[in-house]
């Protein structure tokens, strides 16, 4: 059963699809000047932004199929965020000043993975 009720299913997605709508907000922004405080600090914003997201699309996948597996939800959680990571890069191929990577597309994903296996592993262990 997926999300009966209208209401709590727009309230369990509601932050998912706000970050969403954040990530792609941020994603449409020409950035002027690039400021770098250590090496390699756009794969790791990249990391920690599509970390968040997956613990978000996890909680909500959760709380809208009860029941389910929960290692299936967390893949299911990673795939979608890999997949939304996908889609941003392509988004930002085509904004003026910015430029998409398969460099980032990868960070994206081994965020979503550590995140989602450190929240697995945090439920597992009772925090």
């Amino acid at each position: 059963m997926f999300c009966n009720r209208s209401l709590f299913c727009f309230l369990v997605w509601l932050p998912t699809v706000a970050y969403c709508g954040l990530i792609f907000y941020l994603s449409s922004q020409e950035i002027p000047i690039k400021v770098s405080l250590f090496a390699m600090q756009d794969k790791a914003i990249h990391f920690m932004e599509y970390g968040i997201l997956s613990v978000l699309f996890f909680i909500s996948l959760r709380k809208s199929t009860p029941g389910y597996n929960i290692k299936a939800i967390a893949i299911l959680a990673i795939i979608f965020s890999g997949l939304y990571g996908v889609s941003d890069e392509v988004h930002q191929y085509f904004v003026p000043g910015r430029e998409s990577s398969i460099g980032d597309v990868t960070a994206n994903l081994i965020g979503a993975v550590v995140f989602q296996s450190i929240h697995i592993l945090k439920l597992k262990l009772g925090f």
